[in-house]
């Protein structure tokens, strides 16, 4: 049925194209092959990871390259500065052993270290600007920090893929208008979001993958009137294995592709 809709397609172009590397894209190719222009649009094209060749193997190589670091520039996105906040870390030799001990423990063993730092931060930001914490496990992080915060009497909502679309899509609004100051978040609120009054970023999330990070920042740079500037907060595990040079891949993110200060 494909082949016989894409028999007369002369020309196709294709969004988010970063996910072009996965094999249902490229299982596609011999129906695409007669479709003499491909073009492929992204706002993380450049991936970190091996799945570049891939992507060029849909379209081609990249045409037309408009980075986050120049449109910032060019008044297009909001300048960043980063604040990198150093706290105590559990080593482990496994990463996701490590990863879950330092980002995802709840409140039913104490005020973790992160929590406690997430409650600092928080206090020392301005109650007018906006707040996004942006995880990468729902149960394991972000329902934890929810009721950390709410145990503690700061206001926060939480959406992840298990609300319905119509509770996520008026969360979002109620952010942007700043009926809600504190969101978190988990991939629900990745690409294709928009998200655009968020004053500061908690990445409490983690990880190294280009395409995330590119994304996640996304949800902070965008314009917003009275919004000049925009702060990302990022954490240092002392003493861990993987977490902190993951960290330093993520500063170099900033840094290279964004322009961001304070790196």
């Amino acid at each position: 049925m494909l082949e016989q809709a894409l028999e007369s397609i002369d020309a196709f172009y294709g969004d988010e194209f970063h996910h072009a590397g996965a094999e249902s894209w490229t299982a596609m190719l011999p129906e695409l092959n007669h479709i003499y222009y491909k073009f492929g649009f992204s706002g993380s094209f450049l991936r970190n990871d091996n799945k570049e060749l891939d992507m060029w193997g849909v379209i081609s190589n990249v045409l037309y390259e408009y980075t986050p670091r120049q449109a910032i520039m060019d008044g297009y996105l909001t300048p960043i500065n980063v604040q990198v906040h150093n706290i105590k870390g559990v080593f482990k030799q496994k990463y996701q052993t490590e990863y879950s001990l330092n980002y995802c423990s709840g409140i039913e063993t104490g005020e973790t270290p992160l929590l406690r730092e997430i409650k600092n931060i928080i206090n020392s930001i301005s109650t007018k600007e906006q707040i996004l914490i942006l995880v990468d496990r729902k149960d394991q992080s972000g329902y934890n920090i929810a009721r950390y915060l709410q145990s503690l009497e700061i206001g926060c909502v939480f959406i992840s893929g298990d609300n319905e679309k119509d509770f996520v899509k008026q969360t979002i609004q109620d952010f942007n208008a700043k009926k809600i100051r504190i969101l978190i978040g988990s991939k629900v609120l990745g690409e294709g979001v928009d998200i655009c009054s968020t004053d500061h970023l908690l990445m409490a999330q983690g990880g190294k993958s280009k395409t995330n990070i590119i994304q996640a920042l996304g949800r902070l740079v965008r314009l917003y009137p009275g919004k000049v500037k925009c702060t990302l907060h990022d954490f240092s595990f002392d003493g861990t294995k993987y977490l902190n040079k993951h960290l330093d891949m993520r500063l170099e993110i900033y840094k290279t592709d964004f322009g961001a200060t304070g790196v």
